[in-house]
């Protein structure tokens, strides 16, 4: 116990030394912050590797980068002075206030589903925000918002008939007609029940920090998306533990809580009028070691991950062991660990190359392999970019993206014995409740919104005018198999041919083939944000959107024609 002592003394004492050196606010930048790309910019210009993978960035987190680089061009310059005034020294009250009508209009009502409309994240967001908060001595920040907003476009409704498992359809209409708006409606009823949608206590040093809260989240510096987790959902219910050595180190714990979703308990023998209990525990918990290395030129970065669910809530701690990478090797029926290492290296100044790997439950010595009776399939992924960020005047600059991704038809899953009980929820889709109707749950995967099953590339190019706006050209281009989230799959029993390329088959699922051939999107669109006043953006998107086999089923090329704006004002 003396032992216990001494280490937490030399904590609180090391905290304290250090919030004295790194003197700043703890109050969090929201993910859809303009400072992430622009920090990505500035660093890139100046021939470093993109900063901090590990998001959302408290405004100490950005006087440290700042701090971090010298600007040795004109238009890095004025980028770092317009970067620097996103941080507030003072400290008091936190007030927010937000109101963000988004509107879309499409030509092919067909075209249902967040998966095919381009805008549908925009369509996501609260209409009108009202936040407060106080921050004390850099070392606490406390903030909590009031939102109005409708229901995410692709939450499902999950009932239990003639004891089998029902999945009712959207329960919005914003994506089933040719106009969508996220002002709630009589067809698209008023959401009040899943505020707040950011909220946290944040304690600590800029250092050393423990934050508490409901936000988004995201690991890696991905386009697309990232390997392990991504900027999927409109939030995570999370605690996060982040230590920052300077610029050359970071460490973050980081879990974040879902509800166990109605059709994925044990639901057998049961009558269509039994209200089932939405018992059990389901969590994501990750450990992310980050280095900074050759003056910032170099990043790496480590993710041990799991995913992990007890229907009785009893959790096993060997889950908090960073780098316990063997998950599989010791608790195979009640989690799923995946593990990614994440480079990018900056060549030279303007550009940026950059690359995940992950690997889910890679079968160790002593399991079964890949096609032997009781194993699982292997899973991984891999993605592959570049940046190039270039100053063409003082306040002119361009930017310009590659990326590519693939991902193994049974990455982010494991087994799933039944397909009609879904007794193993092994895999890395949330499940988040909503109070609409019956049983209701967004699912959506935590990492590659795609998931897995995909081979997706994704091309833009762009002006931006520092403060003033930012218009961009992209391209979009993906194969997808048959395998989705909702995919019931089970282990090898010894006969089954699994390929690694987009599926047209799954041989560990059963009645889930759909049409038996892949589906090809390509999508090219134009995106302009225009700063009427600084706190009054204007964003307009035009896409042109084509699906091959839409939804893994034959079918004739079908097209849309898609526009969508928003206006956003700020206080």
């Amino acid at each position: 116990m003396k032992a216990i002592s001494k280490i937490c003394v030399l904590l609180i004492c090391f905290a304290f030394c250090s919030s004295m050196i790194f003197a700043a606010s703890l109050e969090l930048f929201e993910l859809s912050h303009p400072v992430y790309d622009e920090l990505e910019a500035l660093y890139v210009m100046e021939g470093k590797a993109s900063p901090m993978g590990a998001k959302p960035w408290t405004q100490a987190d950005v006087r440290r980068l700042l701090d971090g680089i010298t600007p040795s061009y004109d238009g890095s310059k004025e980028l770092w002075n317009h970067i620097n005034g996103y941080i507030k020294e003072s400290d008091g009250f936190i007030f927010n206030a937000v109101l963000d009508p988004q509107f879309f209009y499409h030509t092919n009502e067909d075209f249902k589903g967040a998966k095919y409309i381009a805008s549908s994240d925009e369509l996501d967001k609260q209409v009108a925000v009202l936040g407060f908060g106080y921050k004390y001595k850099d070392n606490v920040a406390l903030y909590m918002d009031l939102s109005v907003g409708v229901t995410p476009s692709d939450v499902h409704t999950f009932n239990v008939v003639n004891e089998k498992l029902i999945k009712i359809d959207n329960t919005n209409n914003r994506l089933y007609s040719k106009w969508g708006t996220n002002i709630p409606y009589l067809k698209d009823p008023l959401n009040i029940m899943n505020f707040p949608n950011n909220a946290y206590l944040a304690v600590g040093t800029s250092a050393f920090r423990l934050v508490s809260g409901r936000g988004q989240v995201e690991w890696g510096n991905g386009v697309l998306g990232n390997m392990i987790i991504g900027n999927t959902l409109p939030y995570h219910d999370y605690i996060s533990l982040t230590f920052n050595g300077s610029n050359k180190f970071t460490y973050q714990l980081l879990s974040s809580f879902f509800s166990h979703s109605i059709n994925k308990l044990n639901v057998t023998n049961k009558s269509s009028t039994d209200r089932m209990p939405l018992n059990g525990l389901r969590f994501f918990l990750g450990h992310r070691f980050e280095f900074s290395l050759f003056n910032g030129k170099l990043m790496l970065a480590l993710n041990d991950t799991i995913m992990y669910q007890s229907k009785d809530n009893y959790v096993d701690l060997r889950v908090l062991n960073p780098l316990f990478f063997l998950h599989n090797g010791y608790m195979a029926g009640n989690s799923n660990s995946l593990a990614s290492l994440e480079i990018e290296f900056s060549p030279t100044q303007f550009v940026s190359i950059y690359a995940q790997f992950g690997l889910d439950d890679y079968a160790i010595i002593g399991e079964p392999r890949p096609n032997e009776a009781g194993s699982s399939a292997d899973g991984l992924g891999l993605m592959l970019g570049f940046r190039y960020r270039k100053p063409l005047t003082r306040t002119f600059l361009f930017h310009g993206n590659g990326e590519l991704v693939y991902t193994t038809p049974y990455m982010y899953h494991r087994a799933m014995e039944h397909e009609d009980t879904f007794t193993r929820e092994l895999y890395f889709v949330s499940s988040t409740r909503y109070m609409i109707s019956g049983q209701s749950f967004l699912e959506r995967y935590l990492s590659f919104p795609f998931g897995s099953d995909a081979i997706a590339a994704s091309f833009s190019a762009g002006i931006e005018k520092i403060g003033l706006f930012d218009i961009s050209a992209n391209l979009f281009l993906m194969a997808h198999g048959v395998i989705d989230e909702y995919s019931s799959i089970r282990q090898y029993t010894g006969s089954e041919a699994i390929t690694m390329t987009p599926s047209t088959s799954n041989p560990l699922g059963t009645g889930e083939d759909k049409g038996g051939v892949q589906e090809y999107t390509l999508a090219a669109g134009l995106d302009l944000t225009f700063y009427i006043q600084s706190w009054l953006p204007l964003n307009i998107g035009v896409d042109f959107v084509s699906v091959w086999n839409k939804g893994n089923y034959k079918a004739p090329v079908a097209y849309d024609i898609q526009v969508n704006a928003g206006l956003t004002i700020k206080y």
